[in-house]
């Protein structure tokens, strides 16, 4: 017999569940303990569990609806096609249907009737002032000073999640920002310097003693992207270019998830998470020209230190996280191999 999926009660007071995401879809194997939605109440939000094991079927909600508690929302059943006559409880029967009938109109024009679609879902939740997201999204873009609204405004299908998050940090200001504030209250610095003892120290012991001969880009990339994928909390993918003053750039993805040994470059196309502009060879030490589309880091060397310069803007990383991306990163250059233990 089919086991039922009903809108849990989170709270006391609760008549109604918002779904915020379903994580299943209609005629997906389904076990014991598989999260099949998000749910959301005022107070809280839960994902919802599996009971059964099976296929799910009879979906009658979708993300973004409101539904009450107690209503069946799907079926978990022995077979994957969805059954119309796979009986349900007599309250789920005479229930509200949780989902309008399509309205039909009458075209004048030619006297055929049109069917008129739905309103997709992000109008819907727009319309309510009410923003879907996983909670992780939700606190990433809080903890970003990011507004989630922005990718509505855009036409960004919700629900939104920690990938979506990404793409609106590294949207532009808005065009009103950006005529209300100078390049400077836009642009963001932060300089540290570190000796290059230890670094140096690293790269001479690997190829001595373990006959390795890395390449310096390689262990500041992988340095690098370790220190800002954890201050960022980052899950997804990502890239970072490194290239001199002047000249193409190379992309590495995920570098610090891979041997510095064997890391391979490709000519990146789009925006990068991070740019590192090396200057090591140059009297240069740092810049700052404003209008980078990701945060950009310099790479200077002075006598037997490294000048490091952030230029970031707030729609890309914050304050804090900037201050630990630095700080991180100084600490695995004065100490590589603490860090690769």
């Amino acid at each position: 017999m089919p086991h039922e999926i009903i809108m849990p009660a989170l709270g006391m007071a609760q008549d109604t569940g918002l779904i915020v995401a379903w994580h299943k879809n209609s005629g997906d194997p389904v076990a014991i303990g598989d999260v099949l939605m998000e749910v959301e109440t005022d107070k809280s939000t839960m994902e919802v569990e599996a009971q059964a094991q099976g296929y799910l079927t009879n979906v009658k909600a979708a993300a973004g609806d409101n539904v009450p508690v107690g209503n069946v929302i799907a079926l978990i059943s022995d077979v994957s096609t969805d059954d119309e006559s796979v009986p349900v409880t007599p309250d789920v029967a005479e229930s509200k249907p949780i989902v309008e009938d399509v309205p039909v109109v009458d075209n004048p024009g030619d006297g055929q009737s049109i069917i008129m679609p739905d309103k997709p879902e992000p109008t819907l939740a727009a319309e309510h002032g009410r923003i879907l997201a996983s909670p992780k999204a939700k606190r990433l873009a809080q903890e970003q000073g990011l507004d989630l609204n922005r990718l509505a405004d855009l036409g960004h299908a919700q629900p939104y999640h920690v990938s979506d998050v990404q793409i609106l940090r590294a949207l532009p200001r808005e065009s009103t920002e950006r005529a209300a504030m100078t390049d400077s209250a836009q642009s963001h610095h932060i300089s540290a310097r570190v000796s290059t003892r230890e670094f140096d120290v690293f790269l001479n012991r690997m190829k001595a003693e373990g006959g390795i001969e890395l390449d310096p880009h390689h262990v500041l990339v992988g340095f690098a992207a370790a220190s800002l994928r954890q201050v960022t909390d980052t899950d997804g993918e990502l890239s970072v270019d490194i290239g001199k003053l002047s000249g193409s750039l190379t992309r590495f993805v995920d570098p610090d998830i891979q041997r510095m040994s064997t890391l391979q470059g490709t000519v990146g196309t789009g925006s990068a998470t991070l740019v590192i502009k090396d200057a090591t060879d140059s009297f240069i030490t740092e810049i700052r020209i404003g209008g980078e589309t990701a945060p950009t880091l310099t790479i200077g060397r002075r006598k037997k230190a490294f000048e490091l310069s952030l230029e970031f803007s707030q729609g890309q990383i914050g304050n804090d996280q900037s201050v630990g991306f630095m700080t991180g990163l100084c600490e695995r250059l004065n100490d590589p191999l603490r860090h690769l233990v």
